[in-house]
């Protein structure tokens, strides 16, 4: 999983659970970095609610 430009990279492992890890790592990164916005969409209370699964 490459984020922020290719400046954060984190090594994920081949495996079924591997994949859940990636998206919880990607909304992790969104909720911390970008406001808990993806382009348009808010992932916080206000949008889809998506950042309460890492509280």
């Amino acid at each position: 999983l490459v984020l922020d430009g290719g400046r954060e990279r984190f090594e994920v492992d081949r495996g079924a659970k591997n994949l859940w890890r990636t998206i919880l790592l990607f909304i992790q990164h969104i909720r911390l970095f970008n406001n808990c916005q993806l382009g348009n969409i808010r992932i916080d209370h206000v949008g889809i609610n998506l950042a309460c699964v890492l509280e």
